[in-house]
């Protein structure tokens, strides 16, 4: 017990958040074009999920414009802006997940056939 303790506290330690990773400008420009492609393609396909589900359309919108600062902080060298583009996409992820599985409130998949 007290190993998978010490395991956990060390994960979790300030001083494992603390040390700032380091990134090419390569890797902010290659993250900042998947986020923007990212948002460009929400955009696409807003009019038909707002028409299928307002909410599902709000929230593609809204990640959309959530896209443009973020990929502005990543290639700035900003840190909470790729931890907040990694939340926002894992998100997306999940909620893409659900939609396609167990379904969203008041929307579901057309399956294709």
């Amino acid at each position: 017990m007290t190993a998978a303790r010490n395991v956990l506290m060390g994960l979790f330690s300030t001083r494992f958040f603390d040390a700032p990773m380091k990134r090419s400008h390569g890797q902010a420009l290659v993250a900042s074009a998947l986020l923007l492609s990212n948002g460009a393609i929400h955009v696409i396909a807003f009019p038909d999920h707002f028409m299928a589900a307002a909410y599902i359309g709000v929230l593609f919108l809204l990640l959309a414009l959530a896209t443009v600062p973020l990929a502005i902080g990543i290639g700035a060298g900003s840190q909470p802006a790729w931890d907040l583009a990694a939340l926002m996409s894992a998100i997306a992820i999940v909620a893409y997940a659900l939609a396609r599985t167990t379904g969203l409130p008041f929307y579901h998949e057309q399956r294709l056939t």
